[in-house]
């Protein structure tokens, strides 16, 4: 295709993967991480969110201070904070366009692009206010930097100069960039091997490296406290998990993900069988490349969590989503040489498959419906109790001094939420000035459950649940 016509099919891609993300930003009301987000990004100074982050949080501060610097400029509002992933998402499918424009040709980062747009996988974490999409944008880029750097036919300065400062953000986003690093030494060898000038990369990836280090010192004791922290939200992995990791990749679709390795398959032979040529031997280790990041990057974070403890979840892995995408969008270019009706109708039986007009399905833990809550309590305004400092943070987005919030045990941890028989003097004397109030518990629920309603029933007389989704709400009255 001529240059102008990939480029008129890339901006339409960007728009169309900005209106889809558009569309669904607010399909539902903030849950409980994007209120820690909220939290964590308040503050006077980036000096007090590195202090608080680096007490209370599980991440690295730079997204908080993105959202915090974001946040004074716009105001506090609902779409604007959400806006901000969607910025990134949108930016992920620019440079996955550019990382498989130069891995390959034009046209195989378009259908990379086009993919990575329609993907609910994607689009469901560009509008949730988190760092996932900005460390998968950093992923993405530091990707393209290092491949540009090591396929230069010169040492290249400047992309090595983007890919340390991409890679320096990227570990101050989250502590899975540790993994990122790790799949990229092994691009870095896969790359390397086929480079020109072999010894002054070296040279340059070893003083890039030496850079990262120094510059992640500052953060390093804080990244060693969050280790010792009990991590209550995950779960074992089994090797079920693996299969199903890539399946959410698909929109939960067996056959759509049977289609996908099909397409990589057929990409890979198609790029093997043509290895003579010195085009292609480039096109060879630059899926190499792609193949040894999947491998890599999903590998050693599953095998950690099955040797040791479980750290993986699907959303700290999206950055992978890109990677697993550019591998089926070379199998859709390999098509194209037969006929360009075979990766037309593919792209659009995938539009229809992953029907991204849809309302997605992802993040999983969308459903608590605070902004309902909100409207309920804004019109009969009480004091509201909720079980964690968590649910605060949510509600106090919403609220606007209408009303007052108690987290129960009250801490500046964000995990606890455990109470037993100990506390229920101090929940009485909370409950002491008080004639009326909300009890709110959400989906996790306070453990053991039910324990607050029952002290709170003994000591009002009159109570009524409220219907609000994904949540117990409870108003209780006529306190003594």
């Amino acid at each position: 295709m001529k240059r102008g016509l990939i480029l008129t099919i890339l901006i339409a891609v960007l728009v169309f993967g900005a209106f889809l993300r558009l569309d669904h930003i607010n399909d539902e009301s903030l849950w409980l991480d994007e209120g820690i987000t909220y939290y964590n990004s308040s503050g006077e100074s980036f000096t007090e969110i590195w202090d608080k982050t680096a007490k209370l949080d599980q991440s690295p501060p730079f997204y908080y201070f993105i959202t915090h610097g974001y946040l004074e400029i716009f105001g506090e509002n609902e779409f604007g904070f959400r806006f901000i992933s969607v910025i990134f998402g949108v930016l992920s499918i620019l440079f996955l366009y550019l990382l498989m424009a130069n891995m390959f040709n034009r046209e195989t980062g378009v259908f990379a692009a086009y993919l990575l747009a329609i993907n609910p996988f994607h689009i469901g974490f560009s509008i949730e206010s988190r760092m996932y999409m900005l460390l998968t944008l950093e992923a993405i880029m530091a990707f393209y930097f290092l491949y540009k750097a090591l396929t230069h036919e010169s040492r290249g300065y400047g992309w090595w100069f983007g890919f340390t400062v991409t890679s320096i953000l990227g570990l101050y986003t989250h502590n899975f960039f540790f993994f990122v690093l790790a799949a990229f030494a092994f691009v870095f060898l896969v790359l390397w091997i086929n480079s020109k000038k072999k010894t002054g990369k070296l040279l340059m990836g070893i003083l890039s490296s030496l850079v990262l280090i120094i510059s992640y010192i500052p953060w390093f004791p804080n990244f060693l406290k969050q280790l010792q922290v009990d991590r209550y939200w995950m779960a074992p992995n089994s090797w079920a998990d693996l299969k199903n990791y890539f399946l959410d990749f698909a929109n939960d679709s067996s056959y759509i993900l049977l289609a996908i390795i099909f397409l990589i398959v057929v990409g890979i032979i198609w790029s093997f069988s043509r290895i003579r040529s010195l085009e292609y031997k480039k096109g060879i280790f630059a899926s190499l490349s792609l193949i040894v990041f999947i491998f890599v990057g999903i590998g050693l974070p599953f095998t950690y969590s099955i040797i040791f403890e479980p750290i993986l979840k699907i959303r700290y892995v999206v950055y992978l989503l890109p990677i697993f995408i550019s591998l089926t969008a070379i199998g859709l270019y390999a098509l194209r040489r037969f006929h360009i009706i075979f990766p037309i109708f593919i792209l659009i039986a995938a539009t229809y498959l992953f029907s991204p007009w849809q309302a997605s399905a992802y993040p999983a833990e969308f459903g608590e419906d605070y902004r309902k809550l909100d409207v309920i309590v804004s019109k009969d305004p009480d004091p509201v109790i909720v079980h964690t400092p968590s649910i605060a943070h949510v509600i106090n987005f919403y609220n606007k001094g209408l009303y007052e919030i108690y987290p129960f045990p009250y801490s500046d941890d964000l995990t606890e939420y455990n109470i037993d028989k100990n506390h229920r003097s101090k929940f009485i004397d909370l409950l002491r000035d008080f004639i009326s109030f909300y009890l709110v518990i959400s989906h996790t629920h306070e453990n053991p459950p039910g324990l607050l309603y029952i002290w709170s029933d003994s000591v009002c007389d009159e109570s009524y649940e409220i219907d609000v989704k994904g949540m117990q709400v409870y108003h209780f009255s006529a306190c003594r």
